[in-house]
């Protein structure tokens, strides 16, 4: 499972349309439902109940005890209405705290910036913003700055390799010393002592701006990514800038690199100088049935359908409407789910776009495996996942997917392999879990 310097990948049409668009701020929304559960399966416990008035920036979710829970704030100023339970995208379900706000939009009287003085308050700072991974993966930025092994490096993730999406490469251009200054400070205290900001091939324009701000600091240099796609992940970026062999799907905090999405630094540094926690978030709102593209500053917690409709589309005519990037992200449940912390878009399609294509029998072309970054068989994979067996799927290395999609991408015969094979790495993780539990009774 180690791969080279120079990984497998895809050529996509990347179809940037909002390029070059700098967020407009969205109008508050009639209601917001803040979900209680911003990563995987640790949720937050309310901190409010019906009735109770809220601020701008207050906190109203959390669990000190998980260290995996993502504080979340309110992103506006109203009354809470309630505390109601949903099923999201993925089909788990949370609890999701509904707000209506009175449009004043007031701060929380109590907010003021940090005061760092040592490692221990600039990590109690980083749990505070609640701030997590704004590039999808949603970890806690909490978690990635008590790594099990010190990190010798800082790696700044700008590469934005899908398709449709443009919010991070308006986060490097308009944000530019808010993710320089996050930089440094994390470097500070985290004893870090050389960065890389690694950029998409098609941003050169942040590119050239980061550079031009960085010239007099010779422990921080920019690296342009290649132009193929999954530059993003984590293992590729660590290939290309650092000539070094990483294993996909094992994190490369094991390894000493401190990988940390461009936007995440962006909101991190803003509270640091602001006091103002995570309550809103840039994201890029296009597709065939959004007439004028652009990137959206919006409230954490705003559904789907006002997000939509702030931009001109008809939620009631999407044929599919995608939370995230179309090799990533997921189907909306329905137009009333709410944007999340990690959500980067919100891509509203047609049922022509939308339509599901026929799928042949595998051809044995070997598109797939020259796709997959993580060196994979995907076909032999999707055979031993549909018959059952898992054992064979495990030793195929099921686990070291990135679920990236680019083995879906590049058949000809349209088969899920990305889906099936994510979904068997999902049950040979919960097999895990459960084997673990059974042998700590022991």
């Amino acid at each position: 499972m180690i791969f080279r310097k120079h990984v497998n990948g895809i050529k996509l049409d990347l179809s940037k349309a909002a390029a070059g668009r700098g967020a407009v701020p969205m109008s508050i929304p009639g209601q917001v439902g803040i979900s209680l559960r911003q990563y995987g399966g640790a949720s937050c416990r309310p901190l409010v109940r019906k009735g109770d008035r809220v601020y701008v920036g207050q906190l109203i979710g959390d669990d000190p005890s998980d260290r995996l829970c993502v504080p979340v704030h309110s992103s506006v100023s109203g009354a809470v209405a309630g505390i109601v339970r949903r099923t999201g995208a993925s089909g788990g379900t949370f609890e999701e705290i509904v707000i209506d706000p009175d449009g004043m939009q007031t701060p929380c009287p109590d907010l003021c910036p940090p005061q760092i003085s040592d490692v221990e308050s600039f990590i109690a700072a980083a749990r505070a913003s609640g701030a997590a991974g704004m590039g999808g993966s949603g970890i806690p930025l909490v978690s990635k700055l008590t790594p099990p092994v010190k990190p010798y490096i800082l790696i700044i993730n700008g590469a934005e390799s899908e398709p449709y999406l443009t919010c991070d490469q308006m986060a490097m251009l308009d944000g530019t010393a808010d993710i320089l200054d996050g930089m440094r400070c994390i470097m500070r205290w985290m004893d870090i002592h050389r960065a890389i900001i690694a950029v998409g091939a098609d941003k050169r324009d942040a590119a050239a701006r980061l550079s031009e701000m960085t010239a007099q600091q010779p422990n921080i240099s920019v690296f342009l990514l290649r132009d193929s796609y999954p530059q993003g992940a984590e293992h590729v970026i660590v290939g290309e800038a650092l000539g070094r062999e990483a294993v996909p799907g094992i994190p490369v905090l094991e390894n000493g690199v401190l990988m940390l999405n461009c936007t995440t630094v962006m909101k991190f540094n803003q509270y640091l100088r602001t006091g103002m926690p995570v309550v809103s978030r840039c994201i890029t709102v296009d597709g065939d049935l959004i007439d004028s593209p652009r990137n959206v500053e919006v409230p954490i917690g705003a559904r789907v359908r006002d997000v939509i409709d702030f931009c001109g589309g008809d939620p009631s005519a999407a044929g599919k409407i995608l939370l995230g990037g179309v090799m990533t992200g997921v189907c909306a449940a329905s137009a009333d789910e709410s944007v999340s912390k990690t959500d980067r878009a919100v891509l509203v399609f047609s049922p022509l776009f939308a339509g599901k294509l026929r799928e042949t029998a595998c051809i044995h072309c070997g598109r797939c495996v020259r796709a997959c970054s993580a060196q994979l068989s995907p076909h032999l994979l999707l055979e031993a996942c549909r018959k059952g067996d898992l054992k064979a799927a495990r030793k195929l290395g099921a686990r070291f997917c990135i679920a990236c999609g680019a083995c879906s991408y590049a058949c000809p015969a349209r088969r899920p392999l990305a889906d099936t094979i994510i979904r068997a790495k999902a049950e040979l993780e919960r097999a895990y879990s459960k084997d673990r539990g059974e042998e700590a009774k022991l």
